[in-house]
């Protein structure tokens, strides 16, 4: 046995099961109370498959005695329109396609598949060219009317030669539309025959056969043949050749700028060629029809008329007879007028000889206006009794 005392023991309790037999009170239990849930479970949603509720914060407490779970649910934030992450503004474009569109050139506008600048380029080349073709037109007709006629019987004291041909020296000779032909066999006789023509710079041309070719055959020699520069353009030409105090003379003859028969010449010994041509002179005062289709014609006889007739369409409506005498003092003299002739029509002359010298025959041939037909009218020297008519 122990020797310390016994001690009653003692409990905590109110009642202890020494002191009261049966049931033990219960004390009440102060610790948390588990309360059995009547409902189903909490619910537990994903903000992404709930709609955001938009407006005050709203607390819904449930109360389950002394416990309780906060339920509240946390608004979602009021956007506006263009603050809402699913707002897409329309005027808004993206910097990169922005920033490549201000540097892009602006497209242009087209008429007819056209740009604009290259539309009036066209347009104004169109309207330049066609102002510089009337222009043309107008200017070129004013040029080709006849100039103011010079003085009877003036003399144009240039008759330069020296434009350049372009022609290369090989191939055949080109004339100038229009252009007037003459042609005329040298009286030294030796058969020598010359040509003449209107070239393409205006120029009228020489050109002789003689010994089965031709001298411009090369042509680069066409700068030693120039007759003349001063011939109008499509001039009609004539030729003589005749002998005169020992020389063996060509003379041609045209029309100029101002509407005017004119002639130059050229003087040779037998069996050679010169080169130098006179300055033109005027053969009358009268002027030449303006059409361009005018007749032109000359001839040339020792015999008979001793001298020299040309045959011209005149502005005075018809065909014109001026003459010059080798046995009297030189100088050109207006002849017969030949009525009911047609100055624009060709003219036609030649001479022919009788058995006596002092005969002589000359024959004319051209257009009656009146009939129509081929009109020859002829001259016999051995009479001088006029012109006549067969």
């Amino acid at each position: 046995m122990s020797n310390t005392p016994n001690r009653k023991m003692e409990t905590d309790a109110k009642y202890s099961i020494l002191d009261q037999s049966g049931l033990e009170v219960a004390r009440p239990y102060e610790g948390p109370e588990v309360v059995p849930d009547s409902g189903g479970p909490l619910e537990r949603r994903s903000s992404l498959n709930q709609l955001d509720s938009i407006g005050e914060h709203v607390t819904n407490k449930q109360n389950y005695g002394n416990y309780y779970i906060d339920n509240d649910l946390v608004a979602a934030p009021v956007y506006s329109d263009e603050a809402d992450p699913s707002y897409i503004n329309s005027n808004t474009k993206e910097p990169q396609v922005e920033a490549q569109r201000l540097h892009q050139p602006r497209e242009t506008r087209r008429y007819c598949g056209l740009r604009k600048a290259i539309l009036l380029a066209l347009l104004v080349t169109s309207m330049v060219v066609v102002v510089a073709a009337v222009l043309g037109g107008v200017l070129g007709t004013l040029l080709t009317r006849r100039k103011p006629s010079p003085a009877p019987g003036e003399i144009n004291a240039t008759n330069s030669t020296s434009l350049n041909s372009s022609l290369s020296s090989v191939g055949p000779l080109q004339a100038r539309s229009n252009s007037g032909l003459a042609a005329t066999v040298s009286a030294d006789g030796s058969g020598r025959l010359f040509a003449y023509y209107q070239d393409l710079d205006g120029r009228i041309i020489e050109n002789s056969y003689f010994g089965g070719s031709w001298t411009l055959e090369d042509r680069s020699k066409v700068n030693e043949s120039v007759v003349t520069t001063n011939a109008t353009a499509g001039s009609a030409l004539a030729a003589v050749s005749y002998t005169l105090n020992s020389s063996i003379v060509r003379q041609l003859f045209f029309i100029d700028a101002y509407g005017m028969l004119r002639t130059t010449n050229s003087s040779m010994t037998p069996g050679t060629v010169a080169l130098e041509w006179s300055t033109p002179v005027a053969v009358s005062s009268d002027i030449v029809s303006a059409d361009s289709t005018v007749g032109l014609a000359a001839c040339v006889d020792h015999n008979g008329m001793s001298g020299i007739r040309v045959y011209y369409g005149s502005s005075s409506g018809g065909i014109q007879e001026v003459g010059w005498q080798f046995d009297t003092d030189p100088g050109w003299t207006m002849w017969n007028f030949f009525n009911e002739s047609d100055p624009t029509s060709g003219v036609a002359c030649v001479t022919y000889d009788a058995n006596d010298e002092r005969e002589g025959y000359i024959n004319v041939y051209m257009r009656n206006t009146t009939t129509g037909v081929v009109q020859q009218s002829y001259w016999d020297y051995s009479k001088s009794d006029g012109w006549r008519c067969g």
